[in-house]
Parts: structure tokens; C-alpha cells; sequence
């Protein structure tokens, strides 16, 4: 992951941008913009989660293999 050191902007995010302001301020010190390479896994099945991503731009998608080898995904909603 390319992390850049940068003050997180929760505008582009509009779960960030709805918080109450005295939410968004308890979290803005521990909020860092990164930026993701294409075709990067964030977790593995049974990592621990390190961090929470909100993303600004982009997409994400949650893939599964079931017991018989079978790949699900999850795609975002209208996709």
C-alpha cells in the first residue's frame, strides 16, 4: 500500500462528512488519506483487522471462496 502523509479530508467520504462535528473531531487525528494500488487485498480470510477504510473514490469488493472452491462477490450497489 502507498500511504501518503496528507490531513484526511472527510468531504469526498459522506459517511465522514455526516458525523457530528464532535464525532468527526475525536476521529481526526487517527484519519490518514492513503493511496491504494489497483488489485490490492486489504484483508485475507482470518487476518485481523488493523484499520477501517473509507473510501473516497474507487471501488471495493469483498470476495468469498466456499468450501467447494467457488468464488463469490460482493459488488457494490447499481454495480
Amino acid at each position: 500500500m502507498l500511504a501518503t502523509k496528507q490531513p484526511a479530508d472527510p468531504s469526498p467520504n459522506r459517511l465522514l462528512a455526516a458525523l457530528p462535528r464532535d464525532e468527526y473531531a475525536r476521529l481526526s487525528s487517527h484519519l490518514e488519506l492513503v493511496r491504494i494500488s489497483k488489485n490490492r487485498v486489504l484483508y485475507e480470510a482470518g487476518d485481523s483487522m488493523r484499520d477501517s477504510y473509507f473510501l473516497t473514490s474507487g471501488m471495493a469488493f469483498l470476495l468469498a471462496i466456499t468450501g467447494s472452491g467457488q468464488t463469490i462477490d460482493r459488488r457494490p450497489c447499481g454495480q
